[in-house]
């Protein structure tokens, strides 16, 4: 008989809760959602968090490795630094703008965007949440480096070290 997957399960039931209440409390959702987006409370949540993180990150990482997650590399560090907490601000600030007003647009019925019909503003709902996990994976793997060390990968320098450790 196999096992369950005790974290799995309790995802499974999580995200069933949330579906759940987003069913039930639909109005409370919307206009939660609203003042929100309205408040700008999303953006300077992931304005601040993209600074936090990629000046942490730039201080405390070794920015010489290839996979390093900075967008630009160009020796100079200050630099790299300002042009890419530059360009995750701008993504994140139009991400956020556009979300706010294809979202508002499609469930209030204000009108933001005059010329754009049903599918438009759907397409920019999906396009706006494309760009924020863009920019949230990003700095997922910024803070996944800052704060968890690498574990050391051990090589076996001679034959008889590698047959006693296969053994």
């Amino acid at each position: 008989m196999k096992r369950v997957d005790f974290n799995s399960l309790m995802a499974l039931i999580f995200v069933g809760v949330l579906a759940a209440l987003a069913y039930f409390f639909q109005d409370a959702l919307k206009s939660n959602l609203r003042f929100i987006l309205e408040g700008g409370f999303l953006e300077v949540f992931l304005v601040i968090s993209v600074a936090v993180v990629v000046l942490s990150h730039s201080l405390k990482v070794n920015e010489r490795d290839e996979n390093s997650p900075l967008i630009f590399k160009s020796g100079f560090k200050p630099l790299d630094v300002f042009l890419t907490v530059g360009t995750y601000v701008a993504i994140t600030s139009t991400a956020c703008s556009l979300l706010e007003g294809a979202y508002i647009q499609q469930v209030f019925g204000v009108e933001y965007f005059t010329k754009f019909g049903e599918l438009d503003i759907n397409v920019l709902i999906g396009v706006s949440a494309l760009l924020m996990w863009y920019v949230i994976f990003h700095m997922y793997k910024m803070l996944k480096e800052l704060l968890f060390i690498p574990e050391e990968v051990s090589t076996l320098s001679d034959g008889a070290s590698e047959k006693s450790a296969l053994d």
